[in-house]
């Protein structure tokens, strides 16, 4: 009981569901839309191509520094007010991206892709700052841990989820839905106060 007890606190349950929101877009712009493209014919190449999407996972430290420093859109505090701005974002981001045609417009899906992969990062360093931020000291090996279990059941979602919802209601519903899903994240920061630091 005393092992378990520490995954039951309030702010560990809040990290898991920002894990969550963190590993929902991943697939999105992966294996799920290589999914849709090959089912839509578009050429072997140009899915290919498509896996570039993932380079601003790579490349988040370079701005980083910048959400760290510069003061969000919403006057929330600088965890929350970012949290929420690019949830919001990242949620219209992938509602558009699942209304494409790739037979008509592969470029436009692509270039959103992008902004999604971009956004997705963006919240990978607002909820990995808020995490280390909000536990204590006895919370951050817990809250570690809940934030990889909250990612690996969102890839689980956004990747056979979307692809049942897909193949059930077609892609433009997959799209949406896991868009929906994205608000867990935006209640969590929402309805949490903003991390005193020092």
């Amino acid at each position: 009981r005393s092992a378990v007890a520490p995954y039951t606190e309030r702010r560990v349950l809040q990290v898991l569901a920002l894990g969550f929101s963190s590993g929902l877009p991943l697939l999105l712009t992966y294996s799920t839309l290589s999914a849709w493209l090959a089912t839509s014919g578009v050429r072997r190449a140009a899915i290919g191509t498509f896996a570039l999407v993932g380079t601003p996972y790579a490349l988040k430290f370079l701005w980083a520094p910048l959400m760290d420093r510069v003061p969000p859109p919403l006057p929330l505090g600088r965890r929350r007010g970012w949290g929420i701005t690019i949830q919001i974002l990242l949620m219209g981001a992938i509602f558009t991206l699942g209304s494409c045609d790739p037979k008509h417009n592969l470029p436009r899906m692509a270039v959103l892709a992008v902004v999604v992969a971009f956004l997705s990062a963006s919240q990978d360093i607002v909820i990995d700052a808020w995490r280390v931020e909000s536990l204590t000291s006895d919370q951050q090996a817990p809250g570690a841990a809940m934030v990889q279990s909250g990612y690996r059941i969102a890839m689980l979602v956004s990747g056979a989820g979307a692809l049942f919802i897909a193949n059930s209601a077609g892609w433009f519903a997959a799209y949406a839905t896991m868009a929906a899903f994205l608000g867990l994240g935006v209640l969590v920061f929402l309805f949490s106060p903003e991390p005193e630091v020092p």
